[in-house]
């Protein structure tokens, strides 16, 4: 996630130290949330959990560890338990703070719905109150970049990048945007730099394949498109893009072949693509 993570595990603690708690208490508690966070940074979610509910059965009412739960939950990919742990929260006692990475850990949660408008909302109540809350134009420009708002995505990304967090994924999820606006120079620069970061990704070598082709670089467009494939055999998108590639070099046998392992994997629209072709292709149907 794009939030840093100092700033909840900082108000955690503070929390815990202005408890009631004895001294020798609060100790052992904000050793067990640094712990919560560790685990959380090394990807396991579930100790992560664990450890947070832990003082949490001391601590029923301190928001802050309710928010750093419902965030464990939210990376997991649980929005639903996410949204469970948030609703136990009174918005009328939290702090602004607390309240803008409420609304940042339930627009990560619309998202993984896919509730692109409810994503949008919650990252604007955040940039409402604090439009220097970089960290939330990340989800809006995600869900801007889903409801195909390719000019707004483009701007939310380049306010994300402020944050300097997570700033290669930010630039390859920018480069995206810049492809699908058609703008193929700007896509492929930016795919560029940050390919070495996601040499094993299987999208991102196909947006630099498709970005090469757009441009008319057909040879490294098919390096990277069958880099995506060799990454991701069942990747019906890339199949389709080497056909098309194929059928503009004039090699239709080859364009025809890849087009029936497009559909093969479910490819959208594939029966569209072959109509459109169907002269080129007619003679290779059986």
């Amino acid at each position: 996630m794009l939030i840093d993570n100092k700033i909840i595990l900082h108000l955690t603690n503070q929390a815990i130290k202005q408890s009631q708690l004895k001294n020798e208490v609060k100790a052992f508690y904000s050793q067990k949330v640094n712990g919560a966070f560790d685990f959380w940074n090394n990807n396991d979610n579930q100790k992560a959990i664990e450890e947070i509910s832990l003082v949490l059965n001391i601590l029923p009412d301190l928001n802050i560890l309710l928010i750093a739960k419902a965030l464990f939950y939210s990376s997991s990919k649980n929005p639903q338990q996410s949204n469970q742990i948030i609703g136990k929260i009174s918005s009328n006692e939290a702090t602004d703070l607390e309240l803008n990475m409420i609304d940042f850990i339930q627009s990560c949660n619309f998202l993984h719905v896919k509730d692109y408008e409810g994503a949008i909302k919650t990252s604007t109540n955040i940039i409402s109150r604090d439009h220097k809350a970089y960290y939330a134009y990340l989800p809006r420009a995600v869900a801007y970049q889903e409801i195909n708002d390719q000019k707004s995505a483009i701007k939310d990304f380049k306010m994300a990048l402020k944050e300097k967090l997570q700033t290669k994924g930010i630039k390859a999820g920018l480069a995206f945007s810049y492809m699908k606006n058609k703008n193929y120079f700007r896509g492929l620069y930016l795919h560029l730099k940050v390919i070495k970061h996601f040499n094993d990704n299987f999208r991102v070598n196909h947006n630099i394949g498709i970005n090469y082709f757009m441009l008319n670089l057909s040879r490294k467009a098919l390096f990277h498109i069958s880099r995506s494939i060799e990454l991701k055999k069942d990747f019906a998108d890339a199949y389709r893009t080497r056909g098309l590639i194929y059928m503009n070099q004039g090699k239709n046998k080859l364009a025809y072949e890849e087009l029936l392992k497009a559909k093969k994997y479910g490819a959208r629209d594939i029966d569209n693509t072959m109509l459109r072709f169907q002269n080129k292709l007619k003679k290779y149907e059986t």
